[in-house]
């Protein structure tokens, strides 16, 4: 046989207990002491939840996850994230109207502008400590787990990671952002029944051990591989203390312990002799499986039309750290534009897979990481260089390219499907507005979109860690509005903007001031844009802005709101707010590196007063992570907050600013009133 492609990085293989117990000795290596974090901090919860009362968490309950460099004896030295436990134990203490408490989480080794994510592979099950061993079954009487982290919420239920028609899935919250510093993190965890988030309407639970199962992960660093499953142990009701140690034995046993597929890739193979194409899809377990009866089936997609791959009948079944799945490919099959492996293994009637101890394996697949076969099978790259002049949507299995200054005219919709890539394509161009490729949402546009990705690209379409492009604009038809050139005027405008999504992910977008000169010189542009933009306009709820090549996220003459805004380390300022309002509902995230010092034009926060003040106002109970230079000389910005820090004072020089946690006391406003 011959493979088509390259072979990707190979998936993690199994872990014996040596190669563990090295891996928990690079932990404790690598992890310096951690100081108790408490319940409620510096973590966040949406707008709808109540501030939880502060339980102090023990030592025990920081849980150390570090990305250490392992030795293969197949594949050389990889990287992955390991834990020293595979299950670990907490008391959920009852204070006030909460039962909850506080897991404090360390990230060390984190590569910077990665983010350290807990996927949840399990529903929440339930063992009311009666009998010889313990006995787990999903929790009833619609009891539900709470985890809150940077922002985000997650209910974990008896179905959490079931969909109809699916299988099994995975649920992820993300726990931050690194910088390259040990990440110290805490894990709200309550549990009740009804209501939002950690707002139960009846907290607690019935007394009893309540589990479900992890896995760490890091996006944004391919080259780290996804932890094996932790499970996490909770006492609630106040249980003897040797029912919680008995249930975490029982759950990090080699034996009984539960297993989960860690990585996935495939590759096309074509025969030499006789014979059609085939697709093998390798499945990596964290500990060794048995398949028994039927064969699992593994759904994979060309295009919109589901296929079913099955176990390679030439390969071992039993006790195996690794299964394969194969699937001959058909003439219509070939001429898909893409081809994405489903969320999860299925089991038909009489197919069984379980591990060494019997337990069912877990069968969702990792998500983002290795599930989409790799481009080099039959990647679609699809180039946008005219004006986008009708209703338009990028489908899922194509890459766009965006090779020009692209405009979405007034009254048209472009609708993205969820999880596409767009492309802005590197380097100079014909010059009409800007000289360089952008994709710019013209006044009266519309977006509709769920997520969508966009990242920096180079001629030949490959993906490239360079800035250097027009980003993206978003014009409104609120306010008249001017920058780069790029001009919203009311007057002339055509019906109203529309823009609507839940997350935008933009990489390495915008451009560099050609000259290095400090401060705007006209020459350098941002990642993401909003212009002379109203609320009801924009409804993009998330933005998240890598390594932009001037300012992260700007809003001109502008009023908007998102749930959550993350920028890491821009060129220039991470926001530009120039006479606008901007609101944060859950979390804010900005930061830079420091190995990159200030030029007097590097700040946080950079808001401009030519039309009117500006105002960054982020709500109550929002999580913060600010860490970056404040002071510019060439600007005012001030702070009013109870929990923060005071901001540096404006003065010959930048000084470096941190903050970290939740606005308990009260929102906080970013503000400046009178010209720079």
């Amino acid at each position: 046989m011959k493979r088509i492609f390259r072979r990707p990085t190979p998936p993690a293989r199994l872990f014996c207990e040596s190669l563990e117990t090295r891996s928990m000795l690079a932990v404790d290596t690598l992890l310096a002491p951690v100081a108790p974090l408490p319940f409620g901090s510096p973590t966040a919860t949406d707008a709808n939840v109540v501030a939880p009362v502060a339980i102090q968490a023990s030592a025990a309950s920081v849980m150390p996850v570090a990305v250490v460099r392992l030795a293969d004896p197949a594949y050389g030295d990889v990287f992955q994230l390991v834990t020293p436990d595979r299950a670990n134990g907490y008391s959920l203490e009852q204070l006030g109207r909460t039962v909850g408490a506080g897991v404090g989480i360390a990230g060390v080794e984190v590569p910077a502008g990665a983010t350290l994510e807990l996927q949840v592979l399990s529903g929440l099950s339930f063992w009311n400590g009666s009998g010889q061993r313990p006995s787990f079954a999903p929790v009833r009487a619609g009891v539900e787990l709470d985890v809150a982290s940077g922002g985000q919420s997650l209910r974990i239920g008896a179905t959490t990671d079931q969909l109809p028609g699916t299988g099994t899935i995975r649920r992820t919250i993300d726990i931050g952002i690194s910088d390259g510093l040990p990440l110290l993190r805490s894990i709200d965890v309550t549990i009740g029944t009804g209501g939002k988030n950690n707002a139960f309407a009846k907290p607690g639970a019935p007394a009893g051990i309540y589990v479900f199962t992890g896995m760490w992960g890091v996006r944004g660093a391919p080259n780290v591989r996804d932890s094996v499953p932790v499970t996490f142990v909770f006492n609630v009701g106040g249980l003897p203390l040797r029912l919680l140690e008995t249930a975490v034995d029982a759950l990090k046993n080699p034996a009984t312990r539960p297993v989960a597929i860690v990585a996935a890739f495939a590759e096309l193979v074509e025969p030499t002799g006789p014979g059609l194409q085939f697709l093998r899809v390798q499945i990596a377990c964290s500990d060794p499986v048995t398949a028994v009866g039927r064969s699992p089936q593994l759904p994979i997609f060309f295009g919109t039309t589901q296929r079913m791959a099955v176990l390679d009948p030439s390969a071992p079944r039993s006790h195996v750290s690794q299964l394969t799945f194969v699937y001959t490919l058909t003439p219509q099959d070939a001429t898909a534009g893409a081809v994405v492996c489903g969320r999860s293994l299925r089991l038909p009637a009489g197919a069984s897979l379980r591990s060494a101890g019997s337990t069912p394996m877990i069968l969702s697949l990792p998500q983002g990481i290795a599930t989409t076969i790799p481009p080099d099978l039959r990647q679609s790259f699809v180039e946008v260089s005219a004006d986008i002049s009708r209703n338009t949507t990028f489908k899922r299995g194509s890459v766009y390219v965006i090779p020009a200054e692209v405009h979405v005219l007034a009254g048209v919709t472009l609708t993205i499907d969820n999880g596409v890539t767009v492309l802005i394509r590197n380097g100079l161009v014909p010059r009409r507005l800007l000289n360089t490729a952008a994709l710019i949402f013209d006044s009266g546009s519309r977006l509709q979109a769920d997520t969508v990705w966009f990242k920096a690209a180079d001629a030949s379409n490959a993906i490239v860690p360079r800035a250097d492009n027009g980003g993206v604009f978003f014009l409104g038809t609120s306010r008249n509005a001017s920058k780069d050139g790029i001009d919203v005027n009311v007057a002339t405008s055509s019906g109203r903007s529309a823009f609507t999504a839940n997350q935008i992910f933009a990489s390495y977008l915008g451009r560099t001031d050609p000259f290095g000169r400090p401060g705007d010189v006209g020459d350098d542009i941002d990642a993401i844009s909003v212009l002379g933009m109203g609320q009801t306009e924009w409804r993009i709820k998330a933005v998240s802005s890598d390594y932009s090549g001037d300012d992260g996220f700007d809003v001109t003459n502008s009023s908007i709101t998102l749930d959550r805004l993350s920028v890491f380390d821009p060129i220039e300022d991470g926001l530009n707010i120039s006479s606008s309002f901007v609101r944060i509902q859950t979390s804010l995230s900005v930061a830079s590196s420091r190995l990159r010092p200030s030029d007097g034009d590097r700040e946080l926060f950079d808001l401009e007063v030519d039309n009117g003040p500006s105002r960054v106002v982020i709500d109550r109970l929002t999580a913060v992570d600010l860490r970056g230079y404040w002071g510019s000389p060439y600007d005012e910005v001030n702070l009013n907050s109870l929990d923060m820090p005071p901001a540096p004072r404006r003065g010959s020089q930048s000084v470096w600013y941190e903050f970290t946690g939740t606005l308990r006391k009260g929102p906080a406003i970013i503000y400046s009133l009178k010209a720079d």
